[in-house]
């Protein structure tokens, strides 16, 4: 009876032990192919410099859909519930797409909105703040006293911080930048690439970084399946005022 109870027991430790495994490397199996359709539609709104680039992107996600594995995977309600997000993104292009997001000047460490949402806080509860119930002249001379008030004080605290000694780089230019921007230029330094050029003309050339995309070894190929575009960059150097060089560069 005990031998009867152990193989019982050991029988039933067993199916738990597959059905739990088979449960967990189903749900790995929807958080991959999540974090890839996510990361994927993120890459359009942040990686697209034009409108060929929104498009191709568009068509190969449209086609990622459409593999078996894919559809294997996920169910027809999940399918659809992701050509519909698709397509309401898609509608919105002069909004969310990259080509178009990629010019508007944000900074460093702000969100999407955060500018926005601080100028309205400092519009609504600021030292000159607006009431709908002011004239029009009243409410412009507020705020433009509230925008002289605080470009004012940031130059101050800037000419300030100049004034200190920054310990924290070694670059020629930190005795002429502020500890945020120097620290920008320091990070953007680190992060440079190097590109390979020809020169086409005296004041002209090409240049391109094709090296295959080093991704972590604890990432999964099929992130893979992203898009990244390669682009060739056209710097071209033009006088101006015969005294100075303006850096032009075009995709």
């Amino acid at each position: 009876m005990v031998v009867i109870y152990l193989y019982i027991v050991i029988c039933l430790f067993t199916l738990i032990f597959h059905v739990v495994s088979d449960l967990c490397q189903c749900c790995y199996t929807y958080y991959l192919l999540g974090s890839v359709i996510f990361e994927w539609l993120q890459s359009q709104c942040n990686n697209t410099e034009n409108k060929l680039e929104y498009n191709a992107s568009q068509n190969l996600l449209k086609n990622f859909l459409l593999k078996n594995d894919t559809q294997k995977t996920l169910t027809s309600n999940c399918l659809n519930a992701i050509r519909k997000l698709k397509e309401n993104l898609a509608s919105k292009e002069d909004k969310f797409a990259g080509y178009i997001r990629h010019t508007i000047k944000n900074c460093m460490d702000a969100m999407t909105t955060s500018p926005v949402e601080a100028h309205n806080r400092v519009l609504k509860h600021g030292p000159d703040s607006i009431h709908p119930n002011y004239h029009l002249n009243t409410t412009v001379s507020k705020i433009m006293n509230s925008s002289i008030t605080r470009l004012r004080l940031r130059k101050d605290r800037a000419m300030i911080e100049i004034g200190k000694n920054n310990l924290a780089s070694n670059s020629p230019t930190r005795e002429f930048l502020i500890k945020k921007g120097q620290g920008l230029v320091d990070r953007n330094y680190d992060r440079r690439g190097f590109y390979k050029s020809v020169q086409l003309t005296p004041t002209k050339w090409i240049s391109w970084l094709f090296d295959e995309v080093e991704t972590e070894k604890d990432r999964h190929p099929l992130f893979l399946e992203i898009p990244m575009f390669l682009r060739v960059r056209i710097l071209e150097l033009t006088s101006h005022n015969n005294k100075k060089l303006r850096v032009m560069q075009l995709s």
